[in-house]
């Protein structure tokens, strides 16, 4: 799966980042940001092991994460500075 080599080789990148800055390389995460996205994006994201996600409409939230009703442990976070 593409995305999941994607995914693996960026969080290495952030590691090694995180080290050379002198940070713990736990307290980086990285977040994969669902705008524009469609619901299957979502789907492979999350199954190439993203937890944690950002979308800044909450209708499209509701969309891609619970109309469908999805049995996952995740973290959402708004995105946009609009309050």
């Amino acid at each position: 799966m593409i995305l999941k080599k994607n995914i693996e080789e960026v969080l290495e990148e952030i590691s090694e980042a995180a080290v050379k800055a002198g940070r713990d390389p736990e307290t980086v995460k990285l977040m994969a940001v669902t705008k524009t996205k469609p619901a299957e994006y979502v789907d492979t994201a999350y199954n190439a092991g993203m937890r944690l996600f950002g979308e800044n409409r909450v209708n499209e939230l509701e969309d891609k994460f619970y109309r469908k009703k999805r049995k996952r442990r995740s973290t959402f976070n708004r995105t946009s500075s609009e309050k």
